[in-house]
């Protein structure tokens, strides 16, 4: 995938459907991504319809100190996830005073910041080993670089949907 993605990461690796399928893999993340779409459907249209949901892809980011992705969003898919197996220790905090801390972590930008002060327009997520985060693929996102020796890696994929009438 390394050179379909934004990430200024070298380490990208695709995984293929064969690999996906053959570890059931594919079956894991479309029941995840079934499951995601029906918290978030209405009723009504869940008894109207049945969820079919279809893996388009997923690689692992093998993330290394100083490298990001910049904002970025997916396209041809519907939903995009992120599962955390390696989060490093930040060994190398920059410890700037007053400042927030966002080394390392992810964030979502949903829209501009209006006046009325109801509405951040961004949302910060520090990573923990074992989460996983699903998301429109549409919405805008970023991870920001860290300093250390360690590796952070996770396993990243998009899925397609499609409500289909009973």
């Amino acid at each position: 995938m390394d050179n379909r993605l934004v990430g200024q990461i070298k380490s990208e690796p695709t995984l293929t459907h064969k690999e996906l399928n053959n570890t059931g893999f594919t079956d894991i993340f479309c029941n995840i991504g079934k499951s995601y779409v029906a918290q978030r459907s209405c009723e009504y249209s869940q008894k109207l319809h049945n969820i079919n949901v279809s893996l388009q892809s997923a690689w692992i980011v093998s993330q290394k100190e100083y490298e990001y992705n910049p904002v970025h969003h997916y396209t041809y898919c519907h939903i995009s996830a992120v599962m955390y197996l390696i989060i490093p220790e930040f060994n190398k905090p920059r410890g700037y005073k007053g400042k927030k801390d966002v080394d390392g972590n992810i964030e979502f930008i949903n829209s501009t910041v209006d006046g009325s002060l109801l509405q951040a327009g961004q949302f910060l997520v520090k990573p923990k080993a074992g989460m996983l985060l699903m998301f429109p693929s549409n919405l805008l996102h970023t991870v920001y670089p860290f300093q250390g020796s360690e590796e952070r890696r996770c396993v990243e994929f998009n899925l397609n949907f499609n409500l289909e009438k009973k």
